[in-house]
């Protein structure tokens, strides 16, 4: 599963992808937090003392993720800022992208993959083709963190920088011509 710099660069370039021309700090964030959301349910195992022990349960699953995409509809009719079809765009292609880089992830820990159909289907689902690496880390509160700087991690870090660098840098660069455009034909 990709760590939180995979999740984040996904969320920063739904963002430019969001804002033809404006410069929002708190959608930015917005978006890099929906992007993470979904490993929430770690915190729920470090209270337990076992950090993996909900990992990859409901919190990924397309239940969750149209939930947020109702939450996105909710905030759009209360803030009145731009649409509410807008908000619920965002809301879901930044929380969705967290479900889509797990499942283009190798996942070598059961159960492989994530519940996407949860709670209709018990099976967990894992794309035939990888991209992203596992993350080696600790089953316990005591050895999580201690096992998560090796040297395994620091070359999933890399190959997620690869991979999602350019893809934030595409969609920065579109952002850029879109806002060109823009200005063009005005």
């Amino acid at each position: 599963m990709p760590t939180p710099i995979g999740h984040t660069l996904a969320g920063a370039a739904i963002f430019e992808l969001s804002r033809p021309g404006e410069r929002n700090w708190p959608r930015l964030a917005l978006c890099v937090t929906l992007a993470n959301l979904a490993d929430i349910d770690m915190i729920i195992g470090f209270g337990v003392g076992l950090p993996n022990l909900f990992h990859r349960g409901l919190t990924h699953s397309l239940l969750i993720t149209l939930a947020f995409g109702v939450v996105g509809i909710i905030y759009g009719f209360v803030s009145r800022k731009k649409s509410f079809l807008f908000w619920a765009g965002l809301f879901l292609a930044a929380y969705g992208s967290h479900l889509l880089l797990d499942w283009l992830a190798l996942d070598t820990g059961p159960p492989i993959g994530i519940p996407l159909f949860w709670p209709f289907s018990d099976a967990y689902f894992v794309s035939p083709v990888t991209l992203f690496s596992d993350v080696y880390k600790g089953m316990t509160n005591a050895t999580f963190f201690e096992e998560l700087f090796c040297r395994h991690n620091l070359v999933t870090i890399a190959r997620e920088l690869i991979i999602m660098g350019p893809v934030y840098l595409v969609a920065l660069i579109w952002n850029r011509n879109f806002m060109k455009q823009k200005v063009l034909t005005q």
